[in-house]
């Protein structure tokens, strides 16, 4: 965490995160701006170069603590290859809701052929449990994180106030994954309306953005007005319609999103090829329809090199944060490298422990690596077994896993039922008898 503080921004709900794992408050982003980056600058002037500043915003799928994962294994690749990150880190908690819409209609997805049927039994099912107030609030963070309490608003202030002392000797590049393309949807103009210089690059990593959206928030900044290049990486029809939910929902998450979590159905999302292909002023901004391109470019995962300043090889909607193809062209692009030109390559560690999705069991998430990439648990050997002494101690491990979301009126809370469950799974595994009390049985007599 000591380590991270120089690199990452901690928000819940917009504003300074103040409980969890790790907690962000102005004076940390003062020491950011204070401290941390002006050493960032002297190193970067000795080496002749701008200092070159790149803001990441993550998923809504990934937990505070995968975040904090993501930070950690990439700062010093960043720093590595010359850039200084900063990770905002929004703690979306939007996996564990959207799991429990799907979790229980998991029969459906066991007949493939019939996926598209399922499909839009889920999608419906996701509606009724109300997955577009789970979605909109999500959205709503990013927006309040600019609001006049907000932690980003805090540090676009700072950041303007840093580049006007520092003038072209900063150089500012985003990254948005997923949601992470409407966190900056706010953030990025809220800078330059402060006065920050324009963003060199912006890249969008299968972007959840409306395109109605992305139009009214980013079509102006570009061709230089506050953008200079953006660059969507996703992927192609095909590969999002064999993408999946962990097996449940049998596309990728962008056509649940598409289909049933924003608040009208089938709104165009800028991160799918036929959104993209559907709207002219997409076309013309991404130079779709023959013509040269205004401002953006798109590159289709999968493509066949895997360097270069335009490659990807994701296969899923997950997947493109650590793929090494993705985040190499971004670095490439940053760094306005070419194709040839030496970088330090993306960690394998990385590479492994980054990628999120919905696990295949249960409907929940495991592990603190992101969505569905955890180790697996392994069995109790016999001495471990339920009822039986723990080797080398004595007597039974027991534990009593509690969890209630369906508190009275507007009380109600989403993912306690799912967390009670994983960990009563995962101390099953270690050896213990548990038990669980669940909702209406958690009373104080029970």
């Amino acid at each position: 965490i000591a380590a991270l503080r120089p690199h990452v921004v901690n928000l819940r709900l917009g504003r300074f995160s103040t409980d969890g794992a790790m907690q962000t408050s102005p004076g940390d982003v003062d020491a950011i701006f204070h401290e941390h980056l002006p050493r960032a600058l002297e190193e970067a002037r000795d080496r002749g170069e701008p200092l070159r500043l790149l803001f990441w915003a993550h998923g809504g799928l990934v937990s505070e603590t995968s975040g904090l994962r993501g930070a950690h294994l990439l700062v010093e690749w960043w720093k590595r290859n010359r850039v200084y990150p900063v990770y905002f880190v929004w703690e979306t908690g939007l996996f564990e809701t959207i799991a429990q819409l799907l979790a229980g209609r998991r029969e459906l997805a066991a007949a493939r052929g019939f996926s598209d049927v399922s499909d839009r039994v889920l999608e419906e099912v996701a509606r009724r449990a109300g997955g577009p107030r789970i979605w909109g609030g999500m959205k709503y963070s990013a927006e309040r994180s600019v609001g006049d309490d907000g932690g980003a608003l805090y540090v676009a202030r700072k950041l303007a106030a840093f580049c006007a002392e520092h003038g072209d000797a900063v150089e500012l590049h985003a990254v948005g994954h997923s949601a992470g393309s409407i966190f900056h949807s706010y953030f990025v103009p809220k800078a330059l309306e402060l006065g920050a210089p324009r963003f060199r690059t912006l890249s969008f990593l299968a972007p959840a953005i409306r395109t109605d959206a992305f139009r009214d928030r980013f079509v102006p900044l570009l061709d230089g007005n506050g953008v200079d290049a953006l660059a969507v990486f996703t992927m192609r029809r095909e590969l999002e319609l064999d993408d999946n939910c962990g097996t449940v929902y049998r596309k990728s998450l962008l056509y649940l999103i598409h289909h049933a979590l924003e608040a009208e159905r089938r709104q165009p999302i800028l991160g799918l090829e036929v959104s993209l292909r559907g709207d002219p002023e997409l076309q013309r901004v991404f130079g779709l329809a023959g013509n040269e391109a205004a401002g953006g470019e798109v590159v289709w995962s999968r493509t066949s090199s895997e360097t270069g300043r335009s490659a990807s090889r994701s296969r899923t909607h997950g997947g493109f944060d650590n793929d090494r193809a993705t985040v190499e062209s971004v670095l490439r692009r940053v760094l306005d490298a070419g194709d040839g030109d030496a970088i330090e390559p993306f960690p394998e560690e990385a590479e492994r422990s980054l990628a999120f999705d919905f696990t295949a069991e249960g409907g929940s998430m495991i592990g603190d690596s992101g969505f569905g990439q955890a180790e697996p648990v392994p069995a109790p050997d016999e001495e471990e077994a339920p009822g039986r002494p723990a080797a080398g101690r004595g007597g039974r491990k027991r534990a009593l896993c509690v969890g209630i979301n369906a508190y009275p009126g507007d009380a109600r809370l989403n993912g306690c039922v799912a967390d009670a469950r994983l960990w009563g799974r995962r101390l099953r595994a270690l050896g213990f008898e548990v038990e669980e009390l669940l909702d209406g049985a958690a009373t104080q007599a029970g």
